[in-house]
């Protein structure tokens, strides 16, 4: 049996007062996670036919993994329509937000609008018409009768006041004054009724008919106001700046790939899950220096998942203007969890 050499047994009181000095220390230890990240977009814009003919659009958030926006086009059973790219588009990688990327033509559509808008300026005049009554000659006449109707009217009060004078002297008898009083009255109300038929020239159609012409035309502006919304959606344009990126779906006629940002998600061991809260830095560590990047924690899926044999959640996190990271790529990279007290990284390194 070897026996204890004054040195060994230095060594060994060495190694125990370290190791109680570690003991005894009022420190945390520091503890990354290491895995494989997916390099995705933030967001991703996506422009696809159906095999109906319709075409919709798709605007996914790799972020929060939720589907942001959906927009559908359906044509019209019959209807003559043509789906154009933009050759602007065609020619650049890049895409601006607000970009019209691609076109549908409708013929039907193009040819409804434009009765509906000749319905409308039609509607329009005739509303016009109503309002401002009939044509100057019809109320120059209507003012002749009325000046006509005045004269005679005077003229008999004239003749009237004659008889009545005859009548109190007893030169005539009173049933000639009561007929000349009677046509005097007749003339007067001739005045009334010339400037009643004046009035209504002057004014115009009825109130009736100018309200029912008003709702017609109310009518047709919103029916026309749909159908250019319509038309509206039958433009796509971007909801994002981006890169447009090829997609080797038979269906997908076009996507687009945010750019300035980029989302990493990473498969976490499940005993890992204590370590994380949310907000951690993340940081790509590849071997290339064309290859770098740094972030944090954004989302963290409670739900565990089996990947290789092995229980897993899956965490994202998102990067700030990364360098050399490309959609669909495969990156080592580490998260920096909260600091370990010394018995928990012992228990972590025993596993």
């Amino acid at each position: 049996m070897n026996k204890l050499t004054p040195t060994s047994m230095v060594r060994w009181l060495v190694i125990a007062a370290a190791l109680l000095l570690v003991l005894l220390l009022p420190f945390r230890i520091p503890y990354t996670i290491k895995t494989i990240a997916k390099v995705q977009p933030r967001r991703e814009w996506l422009v696809v036919r159906a095999e109906d003919g319709q075409i919709s659009t798709h605007l996914w958030n790799h972020q929060s993994a939720t589907l942001e926006r959906v927009t559908v086009t359906q044509m019209l059973r019959g209807d003559a329509t043509e789906f154009q790219i933009l050759p602007g588009v065609l020619g650049s990688a890049e895409v601006a937000e607000g970009d019209t990327i691609a076109i549908l033509h409708s013929a039907d559509l193009v040819q409804a609008i434009a009765a509906l808008q000749g319905d409308l300026t039609a509607a329009r005049g005739s509303l016009l018409a109503l309002s401002t009554g009939e044509k100057l000659p019809m109320i120059e006449e209507a003012q002749h009768q009325i000046e006509h109707a005045v004269v005679m009217a005077q003229e008999q009060k004239r003749v009237a006041e004659r008889l009545a004078e005859l009548h109190a002297r007893q030169l005539v008898p009173f049933q000639e004054y009561e007929l000349a009083l009677a046509t005097q009255q007749a003339f007067e109300a001739n005045i009334a009724v010339a400037r009643s038929r004046l009035a209504s020239i002057q004014t115009g159609a009825k109130k009736e008919e100018i309200a029912a012409m008003e709702a017609q035309i109310a009518a047709l502006e919103k029916e026309l106001a749909a159908l250019q919304q319509k038309a509206e959606g039958y433009l796509l344009r971007s909801p994002l700046s981006g890169t447009r990126i090829q997609h080797f779906a038979s269906d997908t006629l076009l996507a687009v790939a945010e750019t300035g940002s980029c989302i990493l998600t990473m498969p976490v061991r499940a005993r890992d899950r204590s370590l994380l809260i949310g907000g951690e830095e993340v940081t790509i560590r590849a071997s290339e220096s064309r290859i770098s990047g740094k972030g944090s924690v954004v989302f963290i899926n409670p739900m565990l998942e089996l990947l290789n044999g092995e229980q897993v959640f899956w965490v994202v996190a998102r990067l700030e203007q990364p360098t050399g990271l490309i959609s669909g790529l495969f990156v080592p990279c580490e998260l920096k969890c909260k600091s370990l007290s010394k018995w928990q990284y012992l228990q972590r390194f025993m596993e």
